[in-house]
């Protein structure tokens, strides 16, 4: 491998795809991505992340603060 090889792959556009232009869709093109099922299992994982913060037992109410930070 040539030493200057390096910065020309940095430089090439991801064969992975691209960022999506409107954060609003950034949902719709995941579902795309992922079907049926995996977009099922996406919104159930964040049900349940979400439900980590919705008690009143100490866990819960010590997450609140970070993830109120975050939003």
């Amino acid at each position: 491998m040539v030493p200057g090889d390096a910065s020309l792959e940095a430089d090439r556009p991801s064969p992975y795809g691209q960022a999506i232009p409107d954060p609003h869709n950034q949902f719709l093109a995941i579902a795309i991505q992922a079907g049926l099922l995996g977009t099922a299992v996406l919104m159930v994982m964040w049900a349940v992340h979400l439900n980590f913060f919705m008690g009143r037992a100490v866990p819960h109410l010590s997450g609140r603060p970070s993830w109120f930070k975050t939003s």
